[in-house]
This record gives C-alpha cells, sequence and structure tokens, in this order.
C-alpha cells in the first residue's frame, strides 16, 4: 500500500492552497471496478494490443537534403568572383547546409565546371536532391560558429601565452593558441594550389567590423600582413606548428558567412558590404 498527496491550486501560478494525504491502491487491492447508476464498469479496451502498427521508429532512410537549383548556381557563380560571400535570410532556410555543402563538395570534387548540375546531383524538379552528408571534416574548410562577445580579432587568430612554453625537439617554444581559422590560412599559405573556405555561421550575432577588422583589410591590400605577435619560436599549442610573427591573406581563400536577418542580430558596416558578395 503506498501513500500520495493531492494538491489543490487556486489557478495563480499552481500555488498551493490545500494538500491532502490519500492511498494509493495497487491493482489487487482494488478489486473490480465498482458499479455507476447500477452498471457494472468495463474496463477501457487497449487498441494498440488488437491492431498491427509497429510503433518502432525506422531509421533505415538516409536523410536528404533539397537544395534550389537556382540559390546552388548562384552560391557558386558568387564564390567564382568574390572571396567573401554572406547568405542572408530568415532562420531555419538551410544557409548554413548549403555553404557546408557546396565547400565541402568544391574541395573533395573539385572546382564545378558545368553550370547545369555542378557535381552531378539528382535533379527533382526545380531543386537539386542528395544524401546529407555524414561527416563535414576536412582540413581545407574551417567551420567556426560565431559568439555574441566576439569584440575583437582574438577570436580569428587566437592569442599568445607568453607565460606558458613547450617543448618541441628539445627546445623550448612559446605557447599561441591558434584558432582555426588561423591554421587553415597557414596551411593555404603552404599550398597555393588548393582552394581553402572560411565558412563563419551566424557572423552577425557581433559586430562584424569589431572582430572581422584584420581581414577585411588584407582583403582590400593584397600583399600587404598583419601583426600576430613580436616574439621569436613561437608554435601554436595543438599542433605545433609554427605561428609566424606576421601574416597575409592567401587569395585561394573563400569566405562564407550566413547571416539571420532580426532583431536578435546586429546590422552591417558599409565597409563590410562593400567587401562582400550578399545573396539573400
Amino acid at each position: 500500500m503506498n501513500h500520495a498527496w493531492i494538491v489543490e491550486t487556486d489557478g495563480k501560478k499552481d500555488k498551493p492552497i490545500v494538500a491532502q494525504k490519500c492511498i494509493q491502491l495497487t491493482d489487487d487491492e482494488m478489486g473490480d471496478p465498482i458499479p455507476l447508476n447500477g452498471r457494472p464498469q468495463e474496463q477501457p479496451e487497449n487498441h494498440l494490443e488488437n491492431t498491427n502498427i509497429d510503433t518502432k521508429q525506422d531509421n533505415s532512410e538516409e536523410e536528404l537534403l533539397f537544395f534550389k537549383k537556382s540559390e546552388v548556381r548562384a552560391l557558386i557563380n558568387s564564390i567564382k568572383s568574390k572571396p567573401f560571400i554572406i547568405l542572408a535570410g530568415i532562420s531555419g532556410t538551410g544557409k548554413t547546409q548549403l555553404a557546408r555543402t557546396v565547400a565541402h563538395k568544391w574541395v573533395t570534387d573539385g572546382e564545378p565546371i558545368n553550370p547545369v548540375n555542378p557535381w552531378e546531383w539528382i535533379v527533382d524538379g526545380d531543386y537539386y536532391t542528395l544524401d546529407k552528408l555524414s561527416n563535414y571534416s576536412t582540413d581545407q574548410v574551417s567551420f567556426t560558429p560565431v559568439r555574441p562577445d566576439w569584440t575583437d580579432n582574438k577570436k580569428i587568430w587566437g592569442y599568445l601565452n607568453p607565460l606558458e612554453e613547450i617543448e618541441v625537439d628539445g627546445s623550448k617554444k612559446k605557447s599561441f593558441y591558434a584558432t582555426d581559422i588561423l591554421r587553415l590560412v597557414i596551411r593555404a599559405e603552404q599550398y597555393p594550389d588548393k582552394d581553402y573556405f572560411i565558412i563563419l555561421d551566424e557572423m552577425n550575432l557581433a559586430r562584424v567590423e569589431y572582430y572581422f577588422s584584420d581581414i577585411l583589410s588584407l582583403m582590400e591590400s593584397p600583399g600587404e600582413t598583419v601583426s600576430l605577435h613580436s616574439e621569436e619560436n613561437v608554435v601554436d599549442a595543438k599542433s605545433q606548428v609554427i605561428i609566424p610573427s606576421e601574416i597575409n591573406f592567401p587569395s585561394n581563400i573563400k569566405i562564407i558567412g550566413t547571416v539571420n536577418v532580426d532583431e536578435t542580430t546586429h546590422s552591417f558596416a558599409p565597409k563590410v558590404l562593400d567587401r562582400a558578395f550578399v545573396l539573400e
């Protein structure tokens, strides 16, 4: 025999006004149903036991992606014409999936040549149909979600820790906590014959001109560099790759930023829009 509490409320934020103790009986202790109005009370019928419905979820079907052909072609043409593209729209319209899929196919299958069907995707009316990629991991694409607290270029490059040293090949090196974006830029300099992509998801959650000012300046002035640190013998704390004191922005890097247009995001400064190709 179990005990329970019944709590009555007054309808205002479920504030309890009465608490009564009651006895919770088991099925064996309850016995037969009590007659109502002189008629025996029938047990409810379990319809699920009398049907052939399979309640198990079928996960065998792969998840598919549908991209409008005109949008895919517009993004590809934008990448070929400008190194900085902004995909704008309301939340939930597939901007991130489009950017990641196109970037991944670009670096794995090569730059598309056929404008009608870039990578021989299945055509379904006005849409391309393809299986959702199970793994977007590649050292030629950096996917970085932007946070609202990004206020300086350390969120793009990383930072030097002058108090920490790590041992590499028997010698002490200064430690630099590099970002995925900086590691990609260093690789792009080493392999100029390959294409690289930086994808900034929801990039206007913070003010773009604050954290992105270095890259905006480098895109406008090819060949110029920005300073990362002023020390010698500096390596990445994670990969132990040498971090140069200055870096430029290689021409084989493409940037795709996704933005939501609503009251929770920031507007773009004119100097950002002047350097970008905006797709809505």
